[in-house]
């Protein structure tokens, strides 16, 4: 066996880590990671669409469900780094994993950097949905009556305090429409993706202003 990082003799074969991201840049270096996570996703479930004769659907649909979340989260940690980077109000501590809260986040923070927001919730509408809908089913009361968010329901059968997660709990069949799933994520990335593009811009737009001072 070869040593994990070496290389292959056809560079066909081989993934190359770095060459996309940029030392001294976060938000483009978390932009990255989103659209890796993102374009995982769409592959995995393009493969389950083109052939789920050996029923692969059901043990993919987690690694699916993750890279979407940590899409989601990544997209949205772009964009707030890139806002607060232009903002000068601090950098945000990227400490949460919890998309509604982070998403809540982005919005209070455009809201405040920008003048017309009315089409805003309208343009996020597809990701407001997403997390709606999955946080019926992960959010939960704990001993104290706190709200409590189980974000890691793709990564783990159970949480950290051992209890188990809907899906494991549920007699009935929890059930996921593969195909509504990828059509739905087409659009959460295209209205996040749309963001971080605007913002981009404008970080390159202020740094050009700069360079010519």
């Amino acid at each position: 066996m070869g040593k994990l990082f070496s290389y292959n003799l056809d560079i066909r074969k081989n993934a190359y880590l770095n060459w996309r991201t940029q030392a001294n840049d976060p938000a483009h270096n978390l932009h990255v990671l989103a659209s890796d996570y993102a374009d995982g996703a769409v592959v995995l479930i393009n493969a389950v669409l083109k052939d789920n004769s050996d029923k692969k659907a059901d043990s993919l649909i987690m690694p699916i469900l993750y890279s979407i979340d940590q899409s989601i989260e990544l997209f949205l940690k772009t964009i707030i780094r890139l806002i607060d980077e232009q903002s000068g109000d601090g950098i945000s501590n990227y400490k949460s994993h919890d998309i509604a809260e982070l998403k809540q986040q982005m919005v209070a923070k455009i809201k405040k950097v920008e003048k017309k927001t009315a089409g805003l919730e309208k343009h996020l509408k597809p990701v407001t949905e997403f997390i709606d809908e999955l946080y019926v089913k992960i959010k939960q009361k704990d001993d104290n009556g706190r709200d409590r968010v189980n974000i890691d329901f793709a990564r783990y059968p159970f949480t950290a305090d051992g209890a188990a997660h809907f899906y494991v709990e549920e007699k009935d069949n929890v059930v996921i429409d593969v195909e509504n799933l990828g059509e739905r994520f087409i659009c959460i990335r295209d209205s996040l993706e749309a963001l971080c593009l605007m913002y981009e811009v404008k970080k390159e737009n202020i740094e050009e202003i700069q360079g010519d001072l």
